[in-house]
């Protein structure tokens, strides 16, 4: 399968009601026709993605003319038990020299405008050469954008195979990890940060997950993380201790 000409956005949401939805599509909608200067051609929905558990998930599709380039997004809202959506270019005229690239144009600005929480691509900047050797391992090129505190709970959703099964295919019972990340922004420090990036390597994947546990441990304590952690349905002990897996690299999953 083909990569999409652009990193895969993710969303979270509270909910996935028919207002939020539309209330999305609109901002979105708005913040092309900001950057553009006119909104986006919204074309007819055709097709649907399956879904194992939602079944059919009937995407939204639009195309922006740039005064170079032709793009062809699609939004798709998933109301699993964590309700997200994934936004991602799915083709381009004329095509892009890197596809899945974190350095696309719109990557920094749908993160700073809070239209995405993640950005997970390609990062093609310079390497050193065993890394360059190493290109046919994928956890090596790709990465985690974001603002610290979804970078951090998008790492452990996918260090947590309950948690992410949770997120990609379980339906109930609704969690609350969207609000679980608006309470660390307020109550950790974390605040709204500049857009990081955390390679997907193993040490870095490791380092990043182990200093924001320490964080988080010290400014809220064992208690109340416990208490958060139960509405996940995740023990404390599973919680810290996820710093090293993370599911097998699937393009099938972009």
């Amino acid at each position: 399968m083909r990569l999409p000409a652009s990193p895969n956005f993710i969303k979270f949401f509270k909910i996935l009601s028919k207002e939020e939805k539309s209330l999305f599509l609109e901002k979105i909608h708005t913040f092309f026709r900001n950057i553009e200067g006119e909104y986006p051609e919204i074309l007819k929905l055709r097709g649907s993605l399956y879904h194992p558990s939602l079944k059919s998930i009937k995407p939204h599709h639009f195309i922006i003319d740039r005064s170079n380039r032709s793009e062809y997004w699609e939004i798709a809202f998933y109301d699993t038990a964590i309700p997200h959506a994934r936004i991602a270019i799915l083709d381009c005229n004329p095509p892009p020299s890197k596809y899945y690239s974190l350095d696309m144009n719109y990557t920094q600005l749908l993160l700073n405008h809070s239209l995405a929480d993640i950005a997970d691509g390609f990062d093609y900047t310079s390497k050193p050469l065993i890394q360059r050797l190493l290109r046919f391992h994928p956890e090596n090129w790709v990465a985690t954008a974001g603002e610290t505190v979804w970078v951090y709970l998008m790492l452990k959703l996918q260090a947590l195979p309950k948690l992410y099964n949770q997120f990609s295919v379980e339906l109930e019972p609704k969690l609350p990890f969207w609000e679980f990340g608006n309470y660390l922004i307020t109550e950790v420090g974390f605040g709204h940060q500049e857009v990081i990036q955390v390679s997907m390597n193993k040490k870095c994947f490791r380092s990043f997950l182990q200093q924001n546990d320490t964080l988080i441990l010290n400014a809220l304590g064992q208690k109340q993380i416990a208490e958060w952690l139960s509405r996940l349905d995740i023990e404390f002990d599973t919680w810290f201790s996820a710093i090293s897996y993370r599911p097998k690299f699937d393009r099938s999953d972009l």
